[in-house]
């Protein structure tokens, strides 16, 4: 029931968020990649960190909790985006950065940084 409660919450922020981004650029499939982006870090880590090395890690922040992967999404969003004409990464990677600021994650810097 835990994890319903969450990924419902954070499916909203991305939702929130989406559509703030839809009132400036007016593009449907901005919400479309906010939702995703906002539980795609809870869904890696916890999967990793919980399930696959869970005897080594345990942990629910390794991997999409950190700010490389948001400059990974964003280099490859403008890499997409040149090319493609396409924002779906640019809008994954900015509703990654907003989720973790939800989250509070420059307060963990081992884990943010």
């Amino acid at each position: 029931m835990y994890w319903c409660i969450l990924l419902l919450a954070h499916m909203m922020i991305g939702l929130i968020f989406g559509f703030i981004l839809y009132e400036f650029f007016h593009a449907r499939t901005i919400i479309i990649f906010c939702a995703p982006g906002s539980v795609l870090p809870d869904l890696v880590d916890k999967l990793l960190g919980r399930i696959i090395f869970y005897s080594s890690l345990d942990n629910g922040r390794i991997f999409f909790h950190s700010l490389g992967i948001i400059l990974l999404f964003i280099i490859a969003g403008l890499i997409i985006w040149r090319y493609y004409h396409s924002f779906s990464f640019l809008v994954v990677g900015f509703s990654v950065f907003i989720y973790q600021l939800m989250k509070v994650m420059w307060m963990e810097p081992v884990s943010w940084l």
